[in-house]
């Protein structure tokens, strides 16, 4: 019963952040960014989750100017955020994947830009290969598919993934007004 209370309530944070999306592209702007985690499991706000949300929101806003923050917050799905960029959509996603790509941790950031219709702009659009598995190199939707890697080993690897990102550690929320 748990587990199906847990995921109607990831299902209603679903439906509610698309119906966002959908407000959001009413204002007329190049692109829509959504910032989120990909965390497996139950589980989607362990230790150090927060503060890689803060430390990916920093990147992003170092990396576009005039970024415009329209709704954000906490649900069953973990943190979110959605933006409205003055930048366009292909260019925009070109920099999102050098985000998700800059350092290990960063792998756990889910960044989608969508154009002013709402079409998603995807790696396949770029050329690019789908985004690999958490575990192994297979692409990580076969893996999600066919249920590849047991729960326990997903979790190892995000919380090796978070572990610079947890309290104490070098890396903290960062600094606004940090270089």
């Amino acid at each position: 019963m748990l587990f199906v209370t847990f995921r109607n309530k990831l299902l209603e944070a679903r439906d509610s952040r698309h119906r966002a999306l959908l407000r959001a592209l009413t204002v007329r702007t190049p692109a829509v960014l959504s910032l989120a985690l990909n965390i497996p499991g139950q589980g989607k706000t362990p230790t150090g989750s927060a503060e890689l949300f803060c430390w990916g929101r920093d990147r992003l806003e170092r990396s576009f100017s005039g970024l415009v923050e329209f709704q954000g917050g906490e649900d069953a799905a973990g943190h979110y955020a959605l933006f409205l960029l003055g930048t366009a959509p292909l260019l925009a996603k070109v920099r999102c994947l050098a985000l998700e790509e800059s350092r290990p941790a960063a792998r756990l950031l889910d960044l989608d830009v969508f154009d002013r219709l709402g079409r998603p702009i995807d790696r396949a659009l770029l050329g690019l290969s789908q985004r690999t598995c958490l575990a192994c190199s297979r692409p990580a939707k076969e893996c999600i598919r066919t249920g590849s890697h047991d729960q326990p080993a997903l979790q190892r690897r995000i919380d090796d993934l978070l572990a610079p990102f947890r309290p104490g550690k070098a890396v903290r929320r960062p600094d606004r007004g940090a270089a």
